[in-house]
Formats: C-alpha cells, sequence, structure tokens
C-alpha cells in the first residue's frame, strides 16, 4: 500500500479525496476509486454496513459526504423514520439524516465546502503551518 507522505507530496496537486482514500486505506476498509473525484467505500459496524460515498467538486471547490445505513424500513415505519429523523435533524449544525427512496435506507449526508479556505488541498500548503509530529511524548512541565 503506498502512503501518501505530506512532507514531499506536491500539494497542488492534491485533492481532499486523496487524504481521505489514505485514512481509509490504514483503516483496512473496503475501497473503490470510482473516478478521480469520487470514493466509495463500506464499512462492516456492530450494527450494520455503512456505505460511504466521498464526491469532490473542483469547480465549487466542494466535499459531499454520504454515508448510508444498510438498515432496511420497512414501509410500515417509514413515516415513524422520517417524523424520528426530522427531530434528529432539529438538533443537528449540520448535515441531514434522510431516507434513500430508491433502496430505503437511512442515511446521512453532508456537503463541506472549502473554497477561500485553508482546509482544502489543491493550490495551498496548509500542512506546512502545523509542525511535525513529534517522536517523543510532551514533558507536563514543556508547552505544545
Amino acid at each position: 500500500m503506498v502512503q501518501l507522505d505530506l512532507r514531499t507530496t506536491n500539494l497542488s496537486t492534491l485533492t481532499p479525496l486523496d487524504v481521505i482514500e489514505e485514512v481509509i486505506n490504514n483503516q483496512g476498509w473496503r475501497l473503490n476509486r470510482l473516478q478521480e473525484e469520487e470514493i466509495a467505500a463500506e464499512y462492516h459496524g456492530r450494527w450494520c454496513e455503512y456505505s460511504l460515498h466521498f464526491a469532490w467538486s473542483r469547480e465549487i471547490q466542494a466535499l459531499h459526504f454520504t454515508c448510508a445505513f444498510d438498515l432496511r424500513i420497512p414501509q410500515e415505519k417509514t413515516n415513524d423514520v422520517n417524523n424520528l429523523l426530522a427531530l434528529i435533524n432539529d438538533r443537528l449544525w449540520l448535515g441531514h439524516f434522510c431516507v434513500w427512496q430508491e433502496e430505503v435506507l437511512p442515511m446521512f449526508r453532508h456537503a463541506f465546502p472549502l473554497r477561500g479556505t485553508d482546509c482544502h488541498l489543491s493550490g495551498h500548503s496548509w500542512c506546512q503551518r502545523w509542525p511535525p509530529p513529534r517522536s517523543q511524548p510532551t514533558q507536563a512541565n514543556e508547552s505544545p
């Protein structure tokens, strides 16, 4: 497995998907790079399978994230589940839960707009702002 070394990688050629791909690979999850700007991954959780989808848009410089839960909703429970998700969404600051109508699965969706921030990698060397990881733990009397 090739590892992404941010110290030697040309950051102007990276997208957030490159970093996400590295994280997913390091976790050992199943990964499929569908296109240059799209990744699908699967994670086997305690209660269900999670289908993760990441899409990067260069035009609007945003990352779209979707996580579908492999929990089939019985037809007679659809209204109850939609009402529950609406209550949950009322408490969320970012993203939202919904039911994927085609598959009748609950899912979480969120878009991360990154235009004008130092958070996206394209054309920015944001990694250079942070010091490299320390090889030894910080002493109790030493400030980080």
